[in-house]
């Protein structure tokens, strides 16, 4: 499996659906293993991936702040205010912990699948279980800008499934992904829930 010592970046998007503060992580390798670039690398995921996942939610989830984080190099965090305010879907609204659920697989079997959890659904967008076939359409877009790596003047960035090393130890082992898919199934983020 894949390590590395330079080049990697986590990106924290910071959320509020109501009253609920929901951050969703991400990470990518800098394809040139280049360090110190938190600012083009939060830019190219504003740029990129953000309004994939804008797409995924109801109009009452508002995007605070995009911080990035280079895990393997010296400078402070870049931290960036989104270009896109909230979601864009309209109906009626479901509990925080309802969500959509994006499975990124592996391209090999040294670490475990990594999975992403979007909420702020509307009512309109779950049949079932599941959900409506235009809502479907939607995540499967997502699911590719998702799998896609990000790319600004200055840096592209791949994203990769991380296993973080032990404290003091500066090599971080990651899998590149094999593909991200959509799942049809309405999911729970259960660190959401207060009950």
């Amino acid at each position: 499996m894949p390590t590395t010592n330079a080049g990697i970046y986590e990106i924290i998007l910071e959320q509020e659906y109501f009253t609920s503060q929901i951050r969703n992580v991400f990470h990518y390798l800098s394809t040139i293993d280049l360090d110190d670039v938190q600012e083009l690398c939060a830019q190219a995921f504003d740029e990129d991936v953000l309004q994939a996942i804008a797409n995924l939610a109801g109009v009452n989830m508002s995007y605070n702040l995009i911080r990035c984080k280079n895990l393997t190099g010296n400078l402070a965090d870049a931290v960036l205010d989104p270009s896109i305010s909230a979601g864009v879907s309209v109906g009626a609204v479901v509990a925080d912990f309802v969500a959509v659920s994006f499975l990124y697989a592996r391209l090999t079997k040294d670490t475990r699948n990594g999975a992403k959890r979007f909420s702020a659904l509307t009512e309109d967008n779950i049949a079932g279980g599941g959900f409506s076939t235009a809502y479907q359409t939607v995540m499967d877009a997502s699911a590719t800008v998702f799998f896609t790596n990000i790319q600004t003047v200055g840096g592209i960035f791949q994203p990769i499934i991380l296993r973080k090393p032990p404290d003091a130890m500066g090599v971080f082992t990651f899998n590149p992904l094999f593909a991200v898919q959509a799942l049809n199934r309405v999911t729970t983020q259960n660190s959401r829930k207060t009950f």
